[in-house]
């Protein structure tokens, strides 16, 4: 498993409050990443678009650090088309990539993703996949997604193979929430799926 959580001094790692500099760095160098990814000025940015900065968990529960931009909320967007990023540093280079959601229409609703692992600054690892899901505002019986498309653009050290089960298993069920959390959890898949690539 990779360890990817720097420790922070005087501690043995983990998912511990950041200090104000690393924090400010993760929110500056994670946003010019993530709105060149979207083609948007940052300056610019404005509601319902905002930033997030925290730690997520990836699909074994393993946290990391991370930063995103997303709409505040599903009552913000009112249903309409969004698209969102996210940033999480490692120690050796970053994931970063975006989630975009069509409009809902009926009780569907789609999600894509594109998501890139560089190391240093050359992108090593890269893949895209869909997700097939019930309309966010409708309270399903049960919850269930549906991986309706998944592309390995560059594999890098893995097998695609690999790859395309991994992210298969994990998108449709890291697909529920606000669309903060859902950004978050898919770059949970990202960070697991494009290091390891096996479950």
């Amino acid at each position: 498993m990779s360890c990817i959580l720097a420790p922070i001094p005087g501690s043995a790692g983990g998912s511990l409050p950041l200090a104000l500099p690393v924090m400010d760095d993760l929110i500056v160098t994670g946003g010019q990443a993530m709105a060149g990814e979207l083609g948007i000025d940052l300056k610019a940015l404005k509601p319902p678009l905002q930033q997030y900065v925290g730690f997520s968990r990836r699909p074994d529960g393993e946290p990391f650090y991370l930063t995103t931009l997303a709409p505040i909320s599903f009552d913000s967007i009112k249903k309409a088309a969004w698209s969102g990023a996210f940033y999480a540093p490692l120690g050796y280079g970053h994931v970063v990539g975006t989630v975009k959601s069509d409009a809902s229409s009926g009780t569907v609703a789609y999600f894509s993703v594109d998501a890139k692992l560089y190391v240093g600054t050359t992108e090593t690892v890269a893949a895209n996949w869909r997700v097939l899901g019930p309309d966010q505002s409708v309270a399903p019986r049960n919850l269930a997604a549906l991986i309706d498309r998944v592309h390995v653009t560059r594999p890098g050290p893995h097998d695609a193979a690999d790859m395309r089960r991994c992210i298969a298993l994990h998108a449709p069920a890291a697909a529920w929430g606000e669309p903060r959390g859902l950004v978050a959890q898919q770059c949970g898949v990202a960070v697991a799926c494009l290091i390891e690539a096996i479950c």
